[in-house]
């Protein structure tokens, strides 16, 4: 217990040399760390938008010149998929093993090849095996995106993790903009180069940054998570004491020495740590954030298509690799502008911003409903609507992102990342088959407001955590020797320390 910096009983000393590391992550204040690290990964994050995105305008030109069937057209966004759900089961708990730098260098390195592999593919096969390649990469990115909550003082988190998501749609946005410049003059093939290249960048930006000091101390290197936070507490013009000790959220021998690095080895595979999500401690959250993640995916992709099929219904069909930019531009603005404007209002709770969120999610997609498509007199309500329900719905899931990732320690923190994200895509894909199987629209929009309102209802029953600090580690931990529990000392001075972790 002495060595856990804890007194008699297992409870916290406040007069202990070891520091909570959110305690020094609130002195050391947002700066100059952080500023490029969010550029950085939001670098990223804007580079798997628009390559993404870009499919939208790329199959209708690349189908055309390349005189692709059907089948192998649908299949390009269906393997993209599959690849954003291998990518993200398979990276994320790497992530938690081998850390969020190393994960992430590998996720934009897959993007950045196999996207520019697309710009040369000269048949339906290269263009669908490359595809899933940069979906592989695109849902590992997602998990490894952990590192920016982890490196947020706990009173902004909400605010910047919520500004920095904006770039999702400012990406989107910037595809647009650039399909619309450049598509009738240089083809799809320069479209994939220029997003390719945004990855190229990015990748080579996030070479520059430390590894997660959070991360670190997950992993029991101790002296390496306090040297990594004094070395960039000097970058936000902020001293720490030479003499810093972090606390250890390991269950570690009680007789062992705090200043040396524990070196612990986990063995905690793949499964186990999935299966770390449904443990008694985590399995209602999990639960709760897998019924809004899988809402998020529907109601997201749901929507993009349904808007698709509405305006193709109330203009007609428009001639192969021909687009109406206005209206994808119109209607891209709304995430970034819905999202910007929800950073504000997170702070005040996290719960409260998801409920409101996916609640005005579900009315302007029913009014949808009820409009009538072939009305062109009503055309002005059908962009008002769609453009508020994306709004809605983008800003709606950046919130749940954020809450989510602040409910799991962070030994698991990625895995929880790499769940709700696969989740999200099989919700996608039943709302996509909803949509392109002629469904009434009537009933596709009842359904995708049905899915707002459920993740409306789950987001009261989950914990707020505007404001806390973040959990560093499980209950259950692994030793080298194999699996074991930790003992009732080493236990009750573990739990001492994560409720002491929880305050604000």
């Amino acid at each position: 217990e002495a060595s856990l910096g804890l007194g008699e009983g297992g409870q916290s000393n406040s007069k202990s040399r070891r520091r909570e590391f959110d305690d020094v992550l609130d002195e050391i204040g947002q700066g100059g760390w952080q500023l490029p690290l969010i550029a950085i990964l939001c670098s990223g994050n804007l580079a798997g938008s628009m390559q993404l995105t870009a499919l939208t305008f790329v199959i209708p030109c690349a189908a055309a010149e390349l005189e692709l069937r059907d089948e192998e057209t649908s299949t390009i966004q269906a393997v993209q998929f599959l690849g954003c759900i291998l990518g993200s089961t398979v990276l994320g708990p790497l992530s938690d093993q081998k850390g969020r730098k190393a994960m992430y260098v590998v996720c934009l390195s897959i993007m950045a090849f196999f996207g520019l592999m697309t710009s040369f593919s000269q048949s339906g096969l290269t263009l669908i095996i490359s595809q899933m390649a940069v979906g592989f990469g695109h849902g590992g990115k997602i998990a490894c995106f952990s590192y920016l909550p982890e490196a947020i003082p706990s009173r902004q988190r909400g605010l910047v993790c919520m500004l920095a998501s904006t770039t999702w749609g400012i990406g989107s946005i910037l595809i647009a903009s650039t399909a619309w410049i450049f598509l009738s003059m240089y083809g799809w093939r320069f479209l994939m180069v220029v997003t390719s290249s945004l990855a190229l960048v990015s990748l080579f930006l996030i070479l520059t940054l430390p590894e997660s000091p959070r991360w670190l101390l997950s992993k029991g290197w101790n002296v390496k998570a306090a040297n990594a936070l004094k070395l960039l507490a000097l970058k936000n013009g902020v001293t720490l004491d030479e003499a810093l000790e972090l606390k250890d959220h390991l269950p570690i021998d009680i007789n062992s020495d705090p200043i040396q690095d524990n070196n612990i080895k986990h063995s905690q595979t793949a499964a186990k740590a999935f299966m770390t999500l449904l443990s008694k401690p985590l399995w209602w959250t999990t639960a709760l954030f897998s019924i809004m993640a899988m809402s998020c995916g529907a109601c997201y992709i749901g929507l993009i298509s349904l808007i698709a099929r509405i305006f193709e219904e109330s203009i007609g069909g428009l001639p192969a690799c021909t687009f109406r930019y206005s209206d994808i531009l119109i209607s891209a603005s709304a995430e970034s502008s819905f999202t910007f404007f929800s950073s504000f209002w997170i702070e005040h709770g996290r719960r409260w911003t998801q409920f409101v969120c996916f609640g005005l999610y579900s009315a302007p997609v029913i009014m949808l409903g009820f409009t009538d498509s072939s009305h062109p007199d009503l055309l002005l309500r059908l962009v008002l609507f769609s453009f508020s329900a994306r709004g809605c719905i983008s800003a709606a899931c950046n919130a749940n992102w954020i809450a989510s990732q602040e409910q799991y320690p962070t030994n698991v923190r990625a895995t929880s990342g790499s769940l709700f994200y696969v989740l999200s895509c099989l919700g996608a894909s039943v709302s996509s088959y909803l949509v392109y199987t002629g469904v009434p629209v009537m009933i596709v929009c009842v359904s995708l407001a049905s899915f707002g309102a459920a993740s409306a209802l789950c987001a009261l029953f989950t914990k707020e955590t505007a404001g806390l600090h973040l959990i560093d580690n499980a209950v259950e931990m692994t030793h080298e020797e194999g699996d074991q529990y930790p003992s009732e000392s080493t236990a009750a001075g573990y739990q001492a320390i994560v409720l002491s972790s929880h305050k604000r």
